[in-house]
């Protein structure tokens, strides 16, 4: 895969994630992405990230598909698995978090890992669909019916 294919799987995945929550969630989600990628609390500003760039932490919020995809690119590999799904949205953004492995490998999309339950080289690997926080109790939508989303502050 090269990096242009590695944004496309991005795309994909992420509207994956938006039509998941959006099936779980009363909310009613914006249809515009923006990218917070979850890399821990760094205890200093900069820290070192993926390929030994140096970023903050406003470097890795709210950013859009193209800058995403780059920031996890690093010299034809990516993050071993990417876990993605709708965190939070605003007015004007569904807001997609983007959890990840700090072991590099090679983007082949055929040696990449799958998801547990996923076939091999499927159109999203890396990326791994992930739901949004759901109520202690809750089940599903067939036994439990939708919910209201858990925003960060919430969760």
């Amino acid at each position: 895969m090269d990096k242009r294919g590695f944004y496309d799987r991005l795309f994909l995945a992420a509207d994956l994630a938006y039509q998941s929550a959006q099936a779980m969630l009363i909310d009613v989600l914006p249809p515009e992405h923006c990218f917070t990628i979850r890399h821990g609390t760094p205890k200093e500003q900069p820290f070192t990230f993926l390929g030994g760039r140096f970023l903050t932490s406003e470097d890795l919020t709210k950013q859009t598909a193209k800058r995403t995809a780059a920031l996890l690119w690093v010299d034809r590999k990516v993050p071993a698995w990417i876990n993605i799904g709708v965190c939070d949205y605003s007015a004007t953004h569904t807001e997609i978090e983007i959890r990840f492995s700090h072991r590099l490998v090679s983007a082949d999309e055929n040696n990449l890992p799958t998801d547990y339950g996923a076939k091999p080289a499927n159109e999203i690997c890396p990326f791994r669909i992930r739901s949004p926080y759901v109520p202690a109790d809750w089940r599903s939508v067939e036994l439990d019916g939708k919910f209201a989303m858990m925003h960060r502050k919430d969760a």
